[in-house]
């Protein structure tokens, strides 16, 4: 594993050089040769890459991070080197400038997380863990992937299979996408190297959660695939609704209205006692349909997963309160 503040690395040489040597060569006529040999190691020796602020990148190290991102190797002075790339995670507080030459990185990554500060909730509930950690340690020691297991996750993903149904899914979407508005998602149906990371993408999807071919409710992964802007996340969530309800989208759905920021329960968090009772009412009326839906959940792994909504919604429901009561 390696990991990098971009903004620092002014070279290709500081993000894959480790060591760096002069080499002296006696040529014919009694001279020497005096050279410089680089040691490729850094980055470029790391199953894992991990970037920081990536899109506050120096140019001259531009063709190194495509290199990267392609996991096929890098090249540095003329020369090419393998490496054992398996994945590069990047990270960033904000998206490329349009017109950028890091664009083109954006247009490489496969999966996009818009990453938001944490709720009133959510924050307290870190700081109770983090309490917990600081007092007691971990709970239980965290279960390590080793290499093998990613090699064979990788050889095992091109056997899942996809059907063509799902082809024509995936197409419906783009098209979908492109007639709500063109201007926004046009690049997406141009970008035939973006659709094939799809196909890579529901596979690999379909595979972590332990099935052996794709199916329509694995079409959510496109959520993280095709888009540019933020704004666009919930064009596509729309899109994809009807493609993949479930009683978990559902619940999800369903928290995601609560807690909208500007809704009447996030209001009231932020200080707004006015509106504690209607608040509560809806907190109630979301825990009384997330527990109709657990019952109608296909597996265990969908009730736990709408357990943890549904815990979110009381603790919300507790906040509420708190600021209803003046606590």
């Amino acid at each position: 594993f390696y990991e990098e503040l971009m903004p620092v690395v002014a070279s290709p040489e500081q993000l894959i050089v480790s060591e760096t040597a002069i080499s002296e060569r006696a040529n014919a006529d009694g001279s020497k040769s005096v050279g410089v040999v680089n040691k490729i190691g850094l980055a470029a020796a790391a199953h894992l890459v991990s970037l920081d602020e990536i899109w506050k990148a120096q140019p001259p190290v531009l063709k190194v991070l495509f290199d990267l991102l392609l996991a096929d190797g890098v090249r540095l002075g003329g020369k090419f080197h393998e490496t054992p790339t398996l994945g590069v995670l990047a990270a960033s507080n904000e998206l490329p400038e349009e017109g950028n030459q890091l664009e083109a990185l954006w247009a490489r990554m496969a999966f996009r997380f818009d990453v938001r500060p944490l709720d009133r909730s959510g924050k307290f509930s870190m700081l109770q863990k983090r309490r917990e950690q600081d007092l007691n340690g971990k709970e239980k020691p965290v279960q390590h992937l080793e290499l093998v297991d990613l090699h064979t996750l990788q050889e095992a993903r091109h056997l899942v299979v996809i059907g063509d149904d799902i082809f024509k899914d995936v197409l419906d979407i783009y098209e979908a996408l492109v007639q709500k508005d063109q201007a926004g998602f046009q690049w997406l149906w141009d970008d035939d190297r973006r659709l094939d990371m799809v196909r890579e993408g529901l596979q690999a999807y379909a595979l972590m959660h332990g099935r052996t071919a794709v199916t329509r409710a694995h079409l959510a992964v496109l959520e993280y695939m095709l888009w540019n802007t933020q704004e666009q996340i919930s064009v596509i969530r729309g899109v994809l609704a009807p493609y993949i309800r479930t009683p978990l989208s559902e619940v999800q759905e369903l928290v995601d209205a609560l807690l909208s920021p500007s809704g009447t329960v996030e209001t009231v968090c932020k200080g707004d006692r006015s509106k504690g009772v209607p608040a509560i009412t809806q907190c109630e009326e979301a825990l009384k349909k997330i527990a109709e839906l657990s019952g109608k959940a296909s597996d265990d792994g969908m009730r736990k997963a709408i357990d943890t909504l549904k815990q979110q919604v009381e603790s919300k429901k507790q906040d509420v309160v708190a600021v209803g009561t003046g606590q």
